[in-house]
């Protein structure tokens, strides 16, 4: 009785611990680099900075705004009509400073770049790349992906479940154990 009591006040913080103060990239230095037209020329260094809850807004060359947030890249506020030019890589390249990515960028619905699609989007460690080559934009373009970032308490319950799991078959052993059943 007192091991079940035990599981149930252990169970119960796990469910009542408050999430975690980031997720995600929130609150790593992040630096954008414009490439063209391959991965080895630089074409400009949109700077570093630090992502904060409401993210961290980068100007592309003048032509638009970058805003990293802790799941997602947006690409949008294009000044004018236009396209990237056709070559290897025109685009940029997202790296963490602090850690690498935990998962792999997509792109999402709210994406209405047309053209745009995953095989475009290279997560590698450190080092998200977005290969713009070839793409036409206007000003109501928005490029958009996400990184899918689980919540604490989706852990929190997985390791309760199999807490409990774990619990009930230990329990059932010892049941069979001492009665002689099979």
């Amino acid at each position: 009785m007192n091991k079940l009591l035990l599981l149930a006040l252990v169970l119960t913080s796990l469910f009542t611990m408050p999430a975690a103060q980031a997720s995600g990239i929130e609150g790593d230095t992040i630096n954008i680099t414009f490439y063209a037209p391959d991965t080895s020329t630089v074409y400009s260094n949109l700077g570093d900075q630090v992502v904060s809850t409401g993210g961290a807004l980068f100007n592309m060359l003048g032509i638009s705004a970058i805003l990293v947030t802790a799941n997602s890249i947006t690409v949008n506020n294009f000044a004018s009509d236009g396209y990237f030019a056709q070559s290897p890589f025109e685009g940029f390249i997202v790296t963490d400073l602090t850690k690498n990515f935990a998962s792999a960028y997509s792109v999402d619905s709210a994406n209405n770049l047309a053209g745009l699609t995953n095989s475009q989007i290279t997560t590698l460690g450190k080092t998200v790349l977005v290969n713009l080559s070839g793409l036409s934009f206007n000003t109501n373009t928005t490029a958009s992906m996400t990184s899918p970032v689980p919540e604490p308490k989706t852990y929190g319950m997985m390791l309760g479940g199999l807490g409990l799991m774990g619990f009930m078959m230990r329990r059932n052993i010892s049941i069979k154990f001492h009665t002689g059943l099979t």
